[in-house]
C-alpha cells in the first residue's frame, strides 16, 4: 500500500479509509499505512468515527482525558491541543475523543475540508480513519472532504450487496473511490 501511494499520489494529500460495516479491517489497515509512511514523512493519522470509543485506547493506555476530532469540532480548542504521538514513532494521532455526535448535523464538508486543507501544509500525508459507509451518515461528509478514498473489502465477510450500496452512496454525493 505505501509503495502504491506514494507512486501514484502526490504528497501534503487526505486519505480516506473506510468501508461497508464494521470490523473489515479499515482501521488496522489505516493504522499500518500510516505507521508505514511515518518513517519516510510527516504523517497525521485521524481518528474520525466520531459516536465509537477510540479504537485507539485499545492500542495505547492515555494517561488523562485526552481532547480529539470531537472537541476540535465542538470547542475552541486548537488541533495541537489534541497531537499524540505514537511511542516508539514520529506517528502524530489525532483521536475520536471523548464528545459523541452526528458529525452531519454540525459541520459541512467545506468546513472539515478546510480543516484538512490547513492540516495538509504541516503533514505530507494525512490518514482519516473513517467510520463505515452503511450505518453513519458523517462518511458521506469525509468523502468528500478528503483527497482520495480507499475502500476495505474483507475477504469472506464483506457482503456483495452492501459493497455495492457504499458505493452507490459515495457516488451519489460526488465522491469517487480511488482503491480497494
Amino acid at each position: 500500500s505505501r509503495t502504491v501511494i506514494e507512486a501514484k499520489f502526490e504528497k501534503n494529500k487526505s486519505f480516506l479509509v473506510t468501508s461497508s460495516n464494521p470490523g473489515e479491517g479499515k482501521t488496522s489497515y489505516a493504522f499500518n499505512l500510516a505507521l508505514s509512511l511515518e518513517r519516510n514523512y510527516k504523517v497525521l493519522f485521524i481518528e474520525a468515527d466520531i459516536r465509537r470509543p477510540s479504537v485507539l485506547n485499545s492500542f495505547y493506555k492515555f494517561d488523562q482525558e485526552i481532547f480529539g476530532l470531537g472537541e476540535i469540532i465542538t470547542s475552541n480548542i486548537s488541533f495541537k491541543e489534541t497531537l499524540f504521538t505514537v511511542p516508539g514513532t514520529k506517528l502524530k494521532i489525532i483521536t475520536s475523543g471523548a464528545k459523541r455526535f452526528d458529525m452531519s448535523d454540525i459541520v459541512s464538508k467545506e468546513q472539515i475540508k478546510n480543516f484538512f486543507d490547513v492540516l495538509k501544509l504541516e503533514f505530507d500525508y494525512l490518514i482519516v480513519d473513517s467510520p463505515p459507509v452503511q450505518p453513519v451518515s458523517d462518511t458521506l461528509i469525509l468523502t468528500q472532504a478528503t483527497d482520495h478514498n480507499i475502500f476495505i473489502i474483507r475477504s469472506d465477510s464483506s457482503k456483495t450487496l452492501a459493497f455495492r450500496s457504499s458505493m452507490k452512496k459515495i457516488q451519489n454525493v460526488g465522491a469517487k473511490i480511488d482503491g480497494i
